[in-house]
């Protein structure tokens, strides 16, 4: 009976954790925040009306004074009310119609030293199928042709960008967390006389993983405000590290240096107990240790005293399931 129940409280240890890491998973990811119809004719249209056609997934061919390309194509259906209508407008003269009905016009020619593309966002009303037509004549080369249009119900893509932040920030800050608990793990058993030493490994990999995950998503935004200013005035520009600095930081190498230093914090624990304690709770759960027997009246101050009284608990079957935290 005492084993069943321990098991269920193993079980339902790990049932929460899958919960929370499932729940998590979800604000790391989002769906496309756009989606491309394709224009369906293309033509050039003379002054005088006349159309020319050509292919719009090809280059459109070269206009003569006066002329202007024209692109239709048929809006997706089911379209629900908060949807953009998005599309570049800079270097253009630029006219579009819905089912006949001018909506947008504008003309943009941008400076020669500008680069930026300005953005148009028009929001369309609720339903689907209906004709967009776009007229458009190239003022500069910094014309895009044929116009990309794309509609979005999140012009902005916030999803998307909240997305990439916590896929970077959720797994720093778990390994920020660990590497919060291992030092003060370590600092406790030193303030007691015990050889916590090998924790400075584990603590080493933690912080390694920290700075590298942010180092991968944020380049330099996760530093203090005034080393950021600092390598501003050096001419880093807001966002990057020094190259060096940056490369070290976001190798894949330094994963492997991460787990390396796991390894050999492994390797430094001989006892027979300690292993046999790694491997039962390596069996359940990566995470199940934090389950294992520790209590501040324990004299467990060490990881080597934990796996100790860990594996005793076992031998004697007695509930070594006690989460302590």
């Amino acid at each position: 009976m005492k084993r069943l129940r321990r098991i269920g409280m193993i079980l339902a240890f790990l049932a929460v954790c899958a919960g929370a890491l499932l729940f998590l998973l979800r604000f790391t990811q989002s769906a496309p925040a756009f989606t491309y119809p394709a224009w369906e004719t293309g033509a050039v249209v003379s002054p005088s009306g006349e159309e020319t056609p050509f292919d719009p997934a090809g280059l459109p061919p070269d206009l003569e004074e006066g002329e202007a390309y024209r692109f239709t194509l048929t809006l997706p259906a089911e379209r629900v009310e908060g949807t953009y209508l998005v599309f570049e407008a800079a270097g253009l003269a630029v006219a579009a119609y819905l089912d006949g009905q001018e909506v947008w016009r504008s003309s943009s020619d941008p400076a020669p030293e500008t680069a930026n593309q300005s953005q148009v966002q028009l929001p369309l009303p609720a339903g689907g199928g209906e004709a967009l037509v776009m007229e458009v004549r190239p003022l500069s080369a910094l014309a895009i042709l044929p116009t990309l249009a794309r509609l979005s119900a999140d012009p902005t893509d916030q999803a998307g960008a909240v997305a990439y932040a916590n896929y970077y920030g959720l797994p720093a800050g778990a390994t920020a967390l660990a590497l919060v608990l291992l030092w003060g793990l370590f600092l406790l058993g030193l303030s007691q006389g015990k050889g916590t030493w090998p924790l400075l490994l584990p603590t080493l990999a933690a912080a390694l993983l920290t700075a590298h995950r942010m180092a991968l998503g944020y380049g330099n935004g996760f530093l203090p405000q005034p080393v950021q200013a600092l390598l501003s005035a050096l001419g880093y520009g807001n966002g990057f590290l020094p190259q060096p600095v940056q490369a070290l930081l976001s190798a894949p190498w330094l994963e492997w240096v991460a787990a390396l230093a796991l390894v050999g914090f492994l390797v430094l624990h001989r006892e027979r107990a300690f292993w046999k304690a790694l491997g039962i709770v390596t069996a359940w759960s990566a995470g199940g240790w934090r389950c294992w027997g520790w209590s501040p009246t324990s004299g467990a101050a060490t990881w080597p005293g934990i796996w100790r009284i860990s594996s005793s608990r076992f031998k004697r079957g007695s509930g070594a399931g006690r989460c302590t935290g």
